[in-house]
């Protein structure tokens, strides 16, 4: 929540809705517009709602097969790169799972992607019979993954950073800044993951399911403001986000 002071006013708003109206009037956001992605939603209506801002995944089960994801071109993650995002998870049942964030080279749930010997990098929570549960960093390279992992709370929301940093280590490293605000300002904790291959990657996944193939491990849970932060993201950069 900001406070505004001016000369004649003084207020409080909350700098998400302030920036939802500025897309409603054509303000430009550096937000990724994921009503612009792609939406594979087997089951149906397990994704309830896409804006602009943010996408939510409501009771996803573990053997769904359901997400939403960008072309972004071949190789187009071709070295360092850095996103911020907003996750909340609201329940998870028993042992499921939720997928907040993937860059990957195939198209498909983010398991099945690990699974069937892919590549890709992502942040995923275990619900762990919690709460709280397991949010991880990881790698996938060859269907084998590489983890760092923070415990996290329900009906909280963490403002995210993840970046990829080739300067580091032998073939880069992969790190999760997670905030308890969304200026970044208070960090909870950092996490790691020292890379084994350098990969180009093509696709952006705003969100996904976990299909295990085990149900009754439904989740519910949503991710907002994509930002890329680079040319050609988003819509655009305004000086007047929060």
């Amino acid at each position: 929540m900001i406070r505004l002071q001016t000369q004649n006013m003084d207020m409080d708003f909350d700098k998400h809705f302030f920036n939802e109206q500025l897309s409603l009037v054509g303000v430009a956001s550096p937000d990724e517009d994921l009503r612009t992605y792609t939406e594979v939603d087997i089951p149906a209506n397990r994704i309830t709602s896409i804006t602009a801002a943010r996408v939510q995944m409501t009771n996803c089960d573990d053997d769904e097969t359901v997400y939403l994801y960008r072309d972004r071109g071949v190789d187009h993650y071709s070295g360092d790169y850095e996103h911020l995002l907003t996750i909340y998870l609201d329940t998870i049942t028993n042992t499921g799972h939720a997928v907040f964030w993937a860059i990957t080279n195939g198209i498909d749930d983010c398991y099945s992607l690990h699974n069937g010997g892919g590549d890709l990098h992502w942040i995923e929570c275990y619900g762990d019979t919690g709460p709280p549960s397991e949010l991880f960093l990881l790698e996938t390279v060859a269907g084998a993954w590489l983890a760092d992992v923070y415990s996290m709370l329900w009906d909280t929301p963490y403002y995210l950073r993840v970046k990829r940093d080739e300067s580091v280590g032998a073939n880069g490293t992969l790190y999760l800044y997670i905030y308890s605000d969304a200026l970044r300002t208070i960090l909870l904790d950092t996490l790691s993951v020292a890379l084994r291959e350098k990969e180009d990657f093509r696709y952006q996944f705003a969100i996904s399911s976990y299909n295990e193939g085990d149900a009754g491990e439904a989740a519910t849970y949503y991710t907002q403001h994509l930002n890329l932060q680079e040319a050609g993201a988003g819509a655009g950069i305004s000086s007047m986000r929060l």
